[in-house]
């Protein structure tokens, strides 16, 4: 499946920037029903409506809960004044060791691929590489900020978002035992490491659900039919 860009931009740390095109790296494969009236097989449609008369109302707008039962309404205006500016420039900040970055941070994957100019793009590439360094960089793509950490492997550009502070919850947050560990445990889970060592294939590890879905699927469309609203008979 060939890939689409979906944003462009450019890598920038002192007079040096790169031109590239952002790439999803990962696609969502979950189920997602469609909730449909039994009888018609039609999708069937959300209203907003007033808790207290329960009547559909128009008049809907963003609000937050300051406290408990407590809500500042916030207008369209107001939200975009605090977006932030336009621009293309996917800044550098610093250059790290990938281990400094906690694993439990990076949270969406993408791609950077070159839009023109490939001589800088595979010079950065190689230049990740070699060292063995990750990025640490920010950006505004989409009426929002990010920061991200950038790395190179096998001359692709590999950039991931990480979840800001306060997001990921400390190690220290869980009631970990003591280390006082029995030697005789410790050897016993050694050999059961030991023993479970293999190699790594995903393909093993498929999506069951998803796949016992699809399976049903194919058995109801066969003894039924399925997927077209009932028409109504006219007058």
């Amino acid at each position: 499946m060939t890939a689409r860009a979906m944003w462009k931009g450019r890598v920038a740390f002192g007079d040096f920037e790169v031109p590239v095109k952002l790439y999803a790296a990962a696609r969502d494969q979950r189920v997602r029903f469609r909730m449909l009236d039994a009888e018609r097989r039609a999708p069937v449609s959300q209203k907003m409506v007033d808790p207290a008369s329960g009547e559909p109302t128009d008049d809907v707008r963003r609000g937050l809960e300051v406290e408990r039962g407590v809500y500042v309404l916030l207008t369209d205006e107001e939200l975009a004044s605090l977006e932030p500016e336009a621009d293309r420039a996917i800044d550098v900040v610093t250059f790290v060791a990938p281990e400094v970055v906690d694993p439990a941070r990076h949270e969406r994957p993408y791609y950077l691929g070159p839009d023109g100019e490939p001589e800088r793009y595979g010079a950065l590439a190689e230049a990740l590489e070699a060292e063995g360094k990750t990025a640490i960089v920010r950006w505004a793509m989409r009426k929002r900020r990010y920061v991200g950490a950038l790395r190179a492997e096998a001359g692709v550009l590999r950039l991931s978002t990480l979840r800001r502070l306060g997001e990921v919850v400390s190690p220290r947050a869980i009631d970990a035992p003591e280390k006082k560990i029995d030697p005789k445990e410790a050897k016993l889970a050694g050999q059961l490491v030991e023993a479970l060592e293999d190699d790594f294939d995903l393909s093993e590890y498929r999506q069951t659900y998803r796949d016992a879905v699809a399976e049903l699927l194919q058995k109801k469309a066969r003894g039924e039919t399925v997927g077209r609203p009932k028409e109504k008979a006219s007058a």
